[in-house]
């Protein structure tokens, strides 16, 4: 979180994913941890950009499931 504050004036774009090198989680998995960053990233007050990136598998099904976690992360 601190690293999210000392950037926010330059951040106007969010690579969004969950790991832990090596492994690729569902997003679902850290729905909590991101929606923690992307309020701390509103304090921008300007729209920030998010995109998905590493989906599990590189499945597409997974990638549909990580875009509704992301739906509702930003609600």
């Amino acid at each position: 979180m601190a690293e999210i504050e000392s950037l926010l004036p330059w951040i106007a774009n969010i690579h969004v994913f969950q790991w832990d090198l090596p492994s690729v989680y569902p997003l679902s998995d850290g729905e909590l941890e991101w929606a923690r960053y992307l309020a701390a990233i509103a304090k921008a007050g300007r729209p920030v950009g998010t995109l998905l990136e590493f989906v599990k598998d590189a499945s597409v099904d997974q990638f549909r499931a990580d875009a509704a976690s992301l739906l509702r992360i930003i609600g």
